[in-house]
């Protein structure tokens, strides 16, 4: 079972994405906050992270850098309701990001994606 590493500040949203993931078959280790995150991967490894990018303290783009920083950096996934979304991805993936979510999301299309970056991670 892929473990997932989700960040993601609104408490709602993260509860309806970590169920999202748990149905659709994956551990998930939620953290509401950026810091929380970086914190989490200083001691532990996970196949996959999936950051929103906005976040009060610590935000999805310092958690790329770091996660970047890793030996062996899990495959990253923004996500963001930011209306200007596409020029925000273009700039998560330019950082190493392998995906992105425009929030919001249905689930079929979260589960899709994770699966993708999970089959692409593999290879």
């Amino acid at each position: 079972m892929p473990k997932i590493l989700l960040i993601e500040d609104s408490k709602t949203l993260l509860k309806h994405i970590s169920r999202v993931l748990t149905d659709g078959g994956h551990e998930v280790v939620a953290k509401s906050t950026g810091s929380a995150a970086v914190e989490y991967l200083r001691e532990n490894t996970v196949e996959a992270v999936l950051t929103d990018l906005y976040m009060p303290d610590t935000d999805g783009f310092e958690v790329i850098h770091h996660v970047r920083a890793l030996p062996q950096p899990p495959p990253l996934i923004v996500m963001s309701a930011c209306a200007v979304a596409s020029g925000v991805f273009r700039d998560g993936q330019a950082l190493g990001a392998a995906a992105s979510l425009h929030k919001p999301f249905k689930p079929e299309q979260l589960l899709s994606v994770i699966d993708d970056v999970l089959r692409s991670a593999a290879v």
